[in-house]
């Protein structure tokens, strides 16, 4: 699992250096790992221009929810807002716990790029810390 997570960060920072078959090569690394790895599903959404990757073979889930909104986030498509919103929502109605605890540092959300959308994501998650 951390392996994954490891080369999913990994895929993420290449993706972000303009590295897109560096970054396909990671995400596919923590997909052979972790199959239905969603936020790497994502990532490897994002490099093929295919936006049902990211959800794809992933059940449903609030996991699923994040690499949806993941892949119009990094785009900044118009509907990243909206994808925002449905994290929100989505972060809203899961049970108390770590639901969402990643959000945060979340290298394909980049939340630190644009903490006022966040808003109200980062407030549920304070809330939750307390």
């Amino acid at each position: 699992e951390y392996a994954a997570h490891a080369w999913y960060a990994l895929g993420a920072c290449r993706l972000r250096d303009d590295d897109a078959p560096g970054a396909r090569e990671a995400f596919e690394h923590a997909i052979a790992l972790a199959p239905r790895h969603a936020m790497a599903r994502a990532g490897l959404a994002i490099v093929a221009s295919a936006p049902e990757l990211g959800v794809r073979d992933v059940p449903p889930s609030f996991d699923a929810t994040l690499a949806a909104a993941a892949v119009r986030v990094f785009r900044g498509d118009d509907g990243a807002d909206a994808a925002i919103d449905l994290v929100a929502d989505a972060l809203a109605a899961a049970p108390e716990g770590s639901t969402g605890w990643m959000i945060p540092i979340d290298p394909l959300l980049n939340v630190a790029r644009s903490p006022e959308r966040w808003r109200r994501v980062l407030g549920t998650l304070r809330s939750r810390a307390l």
